[in-house]
């Protein structure tokens, strides 16, 4: 059955990039622009959106999702350690980047955001010009699981008529960016962020494989580093929804 939707969606995907030839416009965000980040955990954010996060702190409110303590090694650490592990890199995290607001779920666990509707509908949409989400195509449980949720929560909550809902890049790329940010000027700040979540580095080379990829991101566009996003509006969003949900 997932090989048969897979096969579905692609299908839909590939009329759509084989009608159309963008070439990335540059995004910046207006003085007063109100963004909401919604990250399935921690660290996500500034995999995904850190540099232009660091380039206007005050715009941004940011959610972690889920407590993640599945991403914490350590055989001995319990349940509550993990968790306090990731809340503890998080706010430190936020508070170093400079943001508005953020917010930690600590009650949702690791891969079970879909099952969290009723603390995901907590979420206020009304005050945002522009709301961050993983790609709606990440090979990752909770990452998918934030669009599916977001295009629910808009069915309850208000928002502002203009809003965009803008794709940002984590465990998968994305297949059609449409816009991008320079952010060589905060590519180092991101690095720092990137290092307060010790218990993430400690596995991955995050600092190698995400300054390669906005490295590699910024060859279309002609900088030296640069953050991809695909940035669309609300009835488009709504209606990938549709096909994903197929």
């Amino acid at each position: 059955m997932k090989l048969f939707i897979f096969k579905q969606l692609i299908a839909h995907l590939y009329r759509i990039y084989f009608s159309i030839n963008l070439q990335p416009k540059e995004m910046k965000l207006k003085k007063d622009s109100r963004c909401l980040v919604l990250a399935p955990h921690s660290d996500d954010e500034t995999i995904g959106c850190g540099g232009l996060i660091l380039q206007q702190p005050s715009a941004f409110d940011v959610y972690c999702l889920t407590n993640g303590f599945k991403g914490v090694e350590g055989a001995n650490l319990s349940y509550e350690e993990k968790v306090a592990i990731r809340k503890k890199e998080f706010c430190a995290a936020m508070e170093k980047a400079g943001v508005n607001y953020y917010h930690f779920f600590e009650d949702i666990d690791d891969k079970r955001l879909v099952m969290r509707f009723d603390r995901f509908k907590t979420i206020s949409l009304s005050d945002y010009d522009y709301i961050f989400i993983p790609n709606i195509l990440d090979q990752h449980r909770d990452h998918k699981a934030v669009a599916i949720m977001l295009n629910e929560l808009m069915k309850e909550r208000p928002y502002k008529r203009n809003v965009k809902i803008v794709m940002y890049e984590v465990w998968t790329a994305l297949a059609l960016p449409n816009v991008f940010v320079d952010i060589e000027n905060t590519i180092e700040a991101k690095m720092e962020l990137l290092k307060t979540y010790r218990s993430q580095i400690a596995t991955r080379d995050y600092l190698g494989t995400i300054r390669g990829l906005n490295l590699y991101r910024g060859l279309n566009p002609q900088r030296k580093y640069a953050e991809a996003y695909c940035m669309i509006d609300v009835s488009d969003f709504k209606k990938l929804c549709k096909m994903y949900s197929i």
